[in-house]
């Protein structure tokens, strides 16, 4: 292109070199004179802020009188006659040129804004109207007006909203507000996307979640459309009478178009619960009201009235202060509950819909070769943030029936042989497996049993009797009466006493059940 222009310079010096002053008339470019006006430069940029922009231009020689330039202009930017409107300059006027002077300005006003409209161009073209001039090697400029807004930022207006009171029913909902930095003449878009602890719509239908619906956004996209600085999104919550804590939303703005996020790119909210602080309330049951020692597992079933929005922790403990009729049960041995740790459980209640209705503690059963006998423990329930107990229901039994068969009682052999001299003695008894009653079997509880002296040719003066009660410890199998001759020093020959055994309830004593002792005179 340079080229070009220079070759045209040199063909137009040219021919004004050569050309007679008589033929001047009818014989320029676009002139009769031979004489030439033209662009001191070809190209020019300035920023859209500027206050004007100032176009040079020269006559190949001095007017001779006042000579008038008038000017076209074409380009993308948009001329006028003020700076009211949309307008990117004020179109000026033509320029008179004096007598004598061979160069003049051309003064474009520019109307600056700050509406993004990206770069814009303006061409303006002497319009050769006079026989005295016309056009020289550089008859247009062109110029680039460069955006000075940039694109907007679009942010949230603020950064949060005063709660927002949910309501038992209805909706109640407020207008969010986004704001755009400066106007565009370009449409923009941006994507609007909600979380936290409250549960939208777009989840429920996403299957994100499937909880209670909290609230919901009137669109996931805002539109700026050209010129437009300011839109708003429609928040609806809406109201329920669930038992729910307060619940915050947060709305993120992402993926402009034709914009840039600004710092306020978040804004909060919060749904503020009417509700009652506790309305769901939890009672014990059991299914089935006993258990064996070798089922493996129970339920300690927990029934809840009223419906819960948000998860929940119940909980609970082992009573042992309670009364039971039969022997306690200890945890860790006899059993474990899900979620105790010793000394308080706990139980976590999630939302679903349907909401639940009830909700298990799950018991573990240890089963073990002891016998038992029937045992239970009590749990209490002690209620938890949001959750109450429905008074007379907070407690609950729970019965393990022993799976294991009861050990015989026996003694250990059915006689002794005593000389009245060897005054020392003792009578054992023992536990055994009634599947084998030659093998002994410990029991998991104390078995105390009853002794009976049955004197058959002895009297209570020829004996002593250690005790008339023994307890063989739990675990153990077997326990160790001490029996005693009194030397009289007279001669009686053989006396004998026969010592009966009696178990507690339920136990069977065999085979065993009367140990004989001869006391031989001395």
């Amino acid at each position: 292109m340079a080229k070009f222009w220079l070759l045209l310079i040199l063909l137009v010096g040219c021919n004004v070199a050569n050309e007679p002053a008589a033929l001047s008339s009818g014989s320029g470019v676009g002139g009769g004179s031979g004489e030439s006006i033209s662009f001191t430069t070809i190209y020019l940029n300035r920023s859209e802020s500027s206050p004007l922009i100032t176009l040079p231009f020269t006559l190949s020689s001095p007017a001779a009188e006042a000579t008038t330039v008038t000017f076209s202009f074409s380009g993308t930017a948009t001329g006028g006659t003020s700076c009211t409107g949309v307008e990117d300059y004020i179109t000026p006027a033509s320029v008179v040129v004096a007598p004598g002077d061979s160069s003049e300005v051309l003064d474009i006003v520019l109307c600056g804004d700050v509406v993004f409209e990206g770069n814009e161009y303006l061409n303006v073209t002497l319009a050769s109207n006079s026989d005295s001039y016309g056009l020289g090697a550089m008859p247009s400029m062109y110029i680039t007006l460069v955006d000075n807004a940039g694109p907007p930022l679009v942010a949230f207006a603020s950064a949060a909203t005063a709660s927002i009171t949910e309501g038992a029913s209805g909706v109640t909902s407020v207008l969010v507000d986004v704001e755009l930095s400066h106007a565009s003449i370009y449409p923009i878009t941006v994507d609007l996307s909600s979380t936290g602890l409250a549960t939208s719509l777009d989840d429920v239908i996403s299957g994100i979640s499937t909880g209670q619906v909290d609230y919901y956004l009137s669109t996931n996209q805002l539109i700026f459309p050209a010129g437009v600085t300011s839109t708003s999104v429609l928040v609806t919550v809406i109201g329920d009478s669930y038992i729910e804590e307060n619940e915050g939303i947060t709305l993120s703005l992402s993926n402009p178009i034709n914009s840039s996020i600004g710092s306020q790119s978040t804004h909060e909210l919060v749904i503020q619960q009417d509700e009652a602080s506790s309305a769901l309330l939890a009672s014990l049951t059991i299914t089935p009201a006993a258990v064996d020692e070798d089922d493996v597992s129970m339920d300690i079933v927990v029934t809840l009235t009223g419906d819960l929005d948000v998860p929940a922790v119940l909980y609970y403990v082992l009573d042992y202060a309670a009364v039971i009729p039969f022997r306690l049960a200890t945890h860790d041995e006899d059993f474990t509950l899900s979620g105790f740790n010793g000394a308080l459980g706990s139980v976590t209640i999630t939302p679903n819909i349907p909401y639940p209705t009830t909700i298990n503690i799950p018991v573990t059963l240890l089963d073990d070769t002891f016998y038992e006998g029937t045992e239970q423990f009590v749990v209490k329930l002690l209620g938890g943030p949001l959750i109450d107990v429905v008074p007379g229901f907070e407690s609950i039994i729970v019965t393990i029936n022993a799976s294991d068969t009861q050990p015989l009682i026996s003694f250990l052999s059915s006689g002794q042989t005593l000389a009245e001299t060897n005054t020392a003695g003792s009578v054992v008894i023992r536990l055994l497996d009634p599947a084998a009653p030659t093998i002994e079997k410990a029991s998991g509880e104390d078995v105390t049993v009853t002794l009976t002296s049955n004197n058959v040719t002895t009297t209570a003066a020829d004996y002593n009797l250690g005790a008339f009660t023994a307890t063989i410890p739990a675990g153990h199998t077997r326990v160790t009466v001490p029996v005693t001759a009194v030397q009289d020093g007279v001669t009686e020959g053989s006396e004998y006493l026969d010592i009966v055994l009696t178990g507690p309830a339920g136990y069977t004593i065999s085979p065993n059940d009367t140990h004989e002792v001869e006391f031989t005179d001395n």
